[in-house]
């Protein structure tokens, strides 16, 4: 039985990575497009998030815009 757990736990771990890389994979997609649309600096309505792969692509966040409502 712990063999059969212990085999597990690797896959278990790798599901949030998958799902990392999927999110990343469309980030890239996203700033193709906007790099495409000739967007360089933009104005973004989030929450401030680390996104470092972005300038990669050219892109700059320069403000996080609070939500009005």
């Amino acid at each position: 039985v712990a063999a059969v757990r212990a085999l597990a736990q690797p896959q278990a771990a790798e599901a949030p990575r998958r799902e990392r890389v999927a999110v990343l994979r469309t980030f890239g997609t996203g700033a193709q497009i906007l790099r495409d649309l000739g967007v360089t600096r933009m104005r973004v309505l989030s929450a401030p998030k680390q996104m470092h792969a972005i300038s990669g692509f050219g892109l700059e966040v320069v403000e996080y815009v609070d939500d009005p409502a």
